[in-house]
């Protein structure tokens, strides 16, 4: 009885495991986290790669001119809602960013220290911009903040100094 306990014990772990790396998207060089589905829809927030510091490895740090997909794939169908809570966190070599209609937050430090962020392209989706989301994005030198925008929390823009 004992053993047949440590093995169903051992099951039930592997497929919580694989359950778990299973809500995990990668797309296009992107990570996601599945927010909430209904049927073969699934809402996604861009995430960063790890969960815990260092959030990407070198090599997997989303560089150069982003444009995240308002939708990716078929079944089930993504759509990306929210900019996650240190998204492109330290990602030095992005160098603009095209957030897709839909979106409705972007999160605590989404893009803290990203050295060569000079654009970002905000929608009117969006209505919250949480505390520290360029934080230290020194090339950032235009951002438009659209009407839709109700709440821009704390030192969003900290140490932008070359935001005019």
């Amino acid at each position: 009885m004992t053993m047949w306990f440590i093995a169903l014990a051992g099951l039930i772990m592997t497929t919580n495991a694989a359950q778990a790396q299973y809500y995990h998207v990668e797309h296009n060089g992107l990570y996601y986290i599945i927010t909430g589905c209904e049927g073969l829809s699934c809402d996604v927030a861009v995430v960063p790669e790890k969960e815990d510091y260092p959030y990407y490895e070198d090599a997997n740090k989303p560089k150069g001119n982003v444009k995240i997909p308002s939708t990716f794939s078929s079944s089930p169908s993504y759509t990306v809602t929210e900019i996650g809570d240190k998204a492109f966190w330290d990602c030095k070599a992005l160098t603009s960013v095209t957030i897709p209609e839909g979106v409705t937050t972007i999160g605590k430090n989404a893009f803290f220290n990203c050295l060569a962020l000079t654009s970002v392209s905000i929608p009117n989706s969006v209505t919250e911009i949480k505390e520290y989301a360029f934080d230290e994005c020194k090339a950032l030198t235009s951002v438009d903040i659209p009407q839709g925008v109700k709440t821009i929390k704390k030192c969003t823009f900290r140490y932008c100094f070359a935001l005019k």
